[in-house]
């Protein structure tokens, strides 16, 4: 992969959670409560670190379930309820204003716009976003990528992610992608997909950035 000092100036799309917020807890909760299988938080976790892709219909198909629509239903009222709860990552909140000094900067998520609006502005970080695309915007997260391409060289646009699944969108979609290793997988499976950029903590990210 490569490694660079910093991006040029670019139109930044960052995850949601994992990357900007520290969301797991919230997830795992409501999994633990509501799986018929009844798994620990730890088996929760283990899942989703092994997901090939990490979404919220992956996990549910590999927990077995058959009633995706009411799981995700119960999944984000359960995010909006306990957005109050979810804290940024340390550190990144000084990554997001740094760097939307120099990069224009969006959202790219499968969690709820509502749920990150709310975060965001909680953190003051609102106004550094042009907008914010969850997974109650329409498209996946490549139509999204491929959205923000519309009038600038696909080269120019990053994904920044911590899953697989985020690198291999920007792949498909032709843009850039860099891999962050604080999240919900690990830093093999992040190496395994193949980013253009690594980074193991937001320092290093607010280097590449800026």
């Amino acid at each position: 992969m490569a490694i660079s000092k910093t991006l040029p100036p670019a139109i930044v799309a960052f995850d949601y959670d994992g990357v900007l917020a520290d969301s797991l807890h919230v997830v795992v909760d409501y999994c633990v409560a509501t799986l018929p299988d009844r798994p620990t938080c730890e088996s929760i976790e283990e899942r989703i670190r092994e997901l090939e892709n990490v979404t919220f219909e992956a996990f549910a198909e590999r927990s077995g379930l058959t009633d995706f629509a009411t799981f995700f239903d119960g999944l984000q009222k359960q995010l909006v309820a306990r957005a109050g709860e979810v804290d940024l990552f340390a550190g990144i909140d000084e990554v997001v204003r740094r760097a939307s000094e120099r990069h224009t900067l969006h959202v790219v998520s499968a969690s709820p716009v509502a749920v990150i609006e709310r975060v965001l502005r909680q953190n003051d970080l609102r106004h550094c976003f042009a907008d914010v695309l969850g997974g109650d915007s329409p498209g996946s997260k490549v139509d999204k990528l491929r959205r923000l391409a519309t009038n600038e060289a696909r080269s120019s646009v990053v994904m920044i992610g911590d899953s697989g699944s985020d690198i291999r969108a920007a792949r498909e979609a032709g843009t850039l992608s860099v891999g962050v290793t604080w999240g919900w997988q690990s830093r093999a499976r992040l190496i395994a997909a193949r980013p253009d950029h690594l980074v193991d903590t937001p320092s290093e990210l607010r280097v590449l950035l800026n």
